[in-house]
């Protein structure tokens, strides 16, 4: 029986694992630098392209919520990881601190279920008409899957994953371990 000796950093690089294993991997690799605070911001950045890369998304992003009544929320484009610049989001006027009316219902469904801290998986050709779907096909996702990012108990914010190229599905697998990311992100 052999010892083997490595760095945290430098799991995952070998190629060997599965995909569920390549994201628990990028995850932990990660952890150290979110928990103790020598990360942020950088720490953020680097965990949104392992996962984006990691699972082949368009984008990764995260918005903070600023404010939110009973009618609208104000967020802003905080973080973002794009394949390539044609995705890139981050910095337009329209994503920057901007306010949007809650009152449409599959919407106003989607920012109470966050408060419970339940994620979105969605499949945009296959939602009914609405504004959000209209949104997201302007945006040309074609799926899109939200994980509400917890801070003291209340909603702070939310991690998400675009995919502009294919309808993904993703799995229970998948989900939690992004969950737990958007955990590592809070802390």
């Amino acid at each position: 029986m052999s010892i083997e000796t490595g760095k945290f950093k430098l799991l995952g690089q070998s190629g060997q694992g599965s995909s569920i294993d390549d994201l628990l991997t990028a995850i932990a690799r990660s952890a150290e630098d979110l928990t103790t605070g020598r990360g942020w911001p950088e720490g953020v950045n680097s965990l949104l392209k392992d996962l984006g890369q990691l699972t082949g998304v368009s984008r990764v992003w995260i918005f903070q919520t600023l404010e939110l009544t009973d009618e609208y929320i104000i967020q802003d484009y905080t973080f973002e990881w794009a394949s390539c610049p044609e995705y890139v989001q981050i910095g337009l006027p329209y994503f920057s601190r901007f306010k949007t009316l809650i009152n449409q219902p599959p919407y106003r469904r989607m920012i109470e279920s966050r408060l419970k801290g339940e994620y979105h998986k969605v499949l945009v050709g296959k939602m009914e008409p609405s504004w959000i779907k209209s949104h997201l096909k302007t945006q040309n996702i074609k799926s899109i899957l939200t994980i509400p990012i917890t801070l003291e108990g209340k909603w702070w914010g939310t991690l998400g994953f675009d995919d502009c190229d294919r309808e993904y599905d993703w799995s229970d697998a998948e989900i939690a371990l992004l969950r737990t990311a958007g955990f590592l992100i809070s802390s």
